[in-house]
């Protein structure tokens, strides 16, 4: 199924298999340290349920750096921001089954793969936002 939405219903990879062990894979796209922008990769971690053994999931997710800036302002908040983040615009959902589960729980694992990523505002709707 592929969710074209620009409010994904799931939060991004990293925050979403937040209860997994999460490990980037250079791909063939994004691949310097200088890139600048927002690009699909590949991506692997360790899909964790309890009562089950962990799955190696190898997928896309969403890697990237966007334009952000704040500046001061003389009004009240006292504080302009453009936080732009790199995360899902398109995402197919898929699932995995993970092995050696205990009777009675299940084996389903669902998790985002990413089709396409753009540099948009911070919604914690779907996306983990830290403020510093």
């Amino acid at each position: 199924m592929i969710h074209d939405s620009k409010v994904p219903e799931y939060q991004t990879l990293a925050t979403s298999a937040g209860r997994a062990y999460v490990n980037a894979i250079r791909g063939p796209t994004a691949r310097t340290p200088s890139f600048r922008g927002c690009a699909v990769r590949d991506f692997a971690f360790m899909a964790k349920k309890p009562g089950c053994r962990s799955l190696r999931i190898n997928t896309e997710a969403c890697w990237g750096r966007c334009h952000t800036w704040e500046r001061p302002v003389p009004e009240p908040p006292y504080i302009q921001r453009h936080h732009r983040v790199c995360t899902y615009s398109r995402t197919r959902h898929l699932t995995a089954r993970l092995p050696g589960c205990r009777p009675g729980v299940s084996p389903i694992y669902h998790y985002p793969q990413a089709l396409q990523c753009d540099c948009i505002y911070c919604s914690s709707n779907h996306t983990e936002c830290e403020t510093f």
